[in-house]
């Protein structure tokens, strides 16, 4: 029995030569066709007739929702007077770190909080200025329950992927679950269907 995960395409997420890309189209369609189960995060992820499909959605698990509630109610945390957007997980170029510096950088600290949770390689230098402002409150790398819990200090959560890369117009954002969840406005770029 095969389990295909197929949460994100790699025919899709990788920059390719057209022929290159239909031959790894080609072995993901064989996986598929090989597989007990093939699990994907929404129908746009993968819309053909597939019986083996199950769709999974990225949503957090019940485990660390109460875990987070937890968390938030211990650490008192809530949506203060001061304007906070949250922005977590992969910190990159790829996903607007730059367009998020460009729109926040004039912002006033006593009126504006950033709050930046995630992980970041050391090349990115956008990120660094970006975390440099006053108004960037960044407070690490963090479980899946202490991120979730941060979205009660916030008043909205910012996601953005580059639209350059197919996968990213057909994003199933962790952060959509999680606002569902926290009841915590998104803000997405439009290309993301």
């Amino acid at each position: 029995n095969i389990l295909f995960d197929h949460n994100d395409n790699m025919s899709m997420s990788l920059r390719l030569p057209p022929p290159l890309k239909k031959i790894l189209a080609a072995l993901e369609a064989y996986s598929i066709r090989q597989a007990t189960i093939h699990l994907v995060p929404g129908e746009q992820r993968w819309p053909y007739p597939d019986v083996s499909r199950r769709i999974v959605p990225n949503v957090p698990s019940r485990t660390s929702t109460v875990e987070a509630q937890r968390l938030a109610c211990d650490r008192g945390y809530s949506r203060d007077s001061r304007l906070t957007v949250y922005v977590n997980g992969w910190l990159t170029e790829a996903r607007g770190i730059k367009v998020l510096y460009e729109a926040v950088r004039g912002f006033s600290a006593s009126h504006f909080r950033l709050l930046v949770a995630g992980h970041f390689g050391d090349q990115d230098q956008d990120l660094k200025v970006l975390l440099d402002l006053p108004c960037t409150e960044y407070v690490g790398r963090l479980t899946q329950p202490e991120a979730l819990a941060l979205y009660w200090r916030s008043h909205l959560a910012f996601a953005y992927y580059d639209p350059a890369t197919e996968i990213n117009r057909l994003a199933e954002p962790n952060k959509l679950g999680d606002c569902l969840f926290t009841r915590t406005p998104l803000l997405c770029n439009s290309e993301v269907i």
